[in-house]
């Protein structure tokens, strides 16, 4: 196995890996706040061994009416506009977003945006190698022939309480 198969198993292992969470709420804008939506995605890349090395979030803020003003509660590090010129200008833990008005029109307005956090992941991540049915550690790999085997454990360290047909349930 040459060093890029190596390079290329890490970089697959960390696309597994990659903690791709789609979430959407209802964000505020002063516009209408019940026609304003948030979509938020978080990527996560891994080590070769399932270890955090960082995390972006992309944001993307709409609002189906011509809204010049979006308030984003964020608390998000090195954020930056990733398809027009607008910054945001921060008032505590929120995120004002001022359109410029050429950007709106009858289709609605957008923001999207990306930062980072250091936020711990809500799952914990372990890879596991194996050449020829043997444990051995990825960087060792390089230059190795053999049958390649990765196993990854992924364990939820989140849990929080929901109320089903009137019982509270653990998940």
């Amino acid at each position: 196995m040459k060093k890029r198969t190596v390079k290329a198993a890490g970089r697959i292992g960390c696309a597994v890996l990659a903690f791709v969470i789609a979430m959407s709420s209802g964000g505020t804008a002063f516009a209408s706040a019940s026609s304003t939506q948030k979509d938020e995605t978080v990527y996560s890349t891994l080590d070769a061994n399932g270890q955090l090395k960082s995390t972006t979030v992309s944001d993307w803020l709409h609002s189906d009416s011509a809204a010049a003003k979006f308030l984003d509660k964020s608390n998000l590090e090195n954020i930056k506009n990733v398809k027009s010129n607008e910054n945001p200008t921060k008032d505590g833990g929120n995120l004002i977003w001022q359109l410029d008005p050429a950007s709106t029109d009858k289709t609605g307005s957008n923001i999207y945006y990306e930062g980072t956090t250091s936020k711990k992941l809500p799952i914990t991540v372990s890879v596991a190698y194996y050449l020829d049915g043997k444990e051995i550690k990825p960087a060792q790999l390089a230059g190795k022939s053999g049958k390649v085997e990765m196993k990854i454990n992924i364990k939820n360290n989140e849990e929080h309480t929901v109320n089903i047909n009137g019982k509270n349930t653990t998940m």
